[in-house]
Formats: C-alpha cells, sequence, structure tokens
C-alpha cells in the first residue's frame, strides 16, 4: 500500500518533521518512520486522525500512483466500454491508445453521417 509514501509527501509539503506529526498524532517518531517505511500499518480507526493532522481527507491517504479512466464510445449503435486502470506509468501509453481508438471510431461515425445525408 502506498499510505507511507502518502504520509511523507503530505507531511513533507506541510513542513513537518516526524516528530511534529508524531506529538499531532500521539505518536513516537519511530512509529511515524515505520509508518512512512510501510514497516507497520494505521489502525483503520486511525486513518482519520492522520489525514486531519496533514489536512488531507481519509482517502486521499489511501490513494495510489494509478490512473483511472473509464471510457464510454458509441460505435454504431452499440456501446463499447473501455476501463483502464494502469499504474502512472502505464496510464499515459493506455490513455493514448484510447485517444487513438476514439479518433479512429470518430473517424467512423463522420463517415457513416455522410452517407446517410
Amino acid at each position: 500500500m502506498m499510505i507511507g509514501k502518502n504520509i511523507i509527501r503530505f507531511r513533507n509539503d506541510l513542513g513537518l518533521s516526524q516528530e511534529d506529526l508524531g506529538r499531532l498524532v500521539n505518536k513516537h517518531q519511530s512509529t511515524i518512520s515505520r509508518i512512512e517505511s510501510d514497516l507497520q500499518g494505521i489502525p483503520y480507526e486511525e486513518i482519520p486522525l492522520f489525514a486531519a493532522a496533514l489536512g488531507k481527507a481519509p482517502e486521499d491517504l489511501l490513494q495510489t500512483e494509478s490512473i483511472n479512466l473509464h471510457i464510454q464510445t458509441q460505435n454504431g449503435g452499440n456501446a463499447n466500454n473501455y476501463v483502464v486502470n494502469h499504474h502512472s506509468e502505464q496510464a499515459v501509453q493506455a490513455k493514448d491508445e484510447i485517444i487513438a481508438l476514439n479518433k479512429e471510431i470518430i473517424a467512423m461515425q463522420k463517415a457513416r453521417i455522410e452517407e446517410l445525408e
């Protein structure tokens, strides 16, 4: 899970040390270090406490580096759904492939409209 990396990023964005964050959530600095290294988890019920201390929503602590895309297109009356969930390095390539596919579909739809006119 990325919770440790997210905590580091959010803590650094605020200019907080591990000790500062520890004081805010009533944890020792060594505990914060283990959490940030993903060697120790945060109890589920404490996630809102950590999130509040970092000025974030609880779901922000749990987000990953993946990018989710959901694109629906119409092709000859048939709905095509494309759902992509790739890690960030692959997401741009997948997004580009989907855009290229959508351009092809648009071109086909334009040709079909011209046929009907």
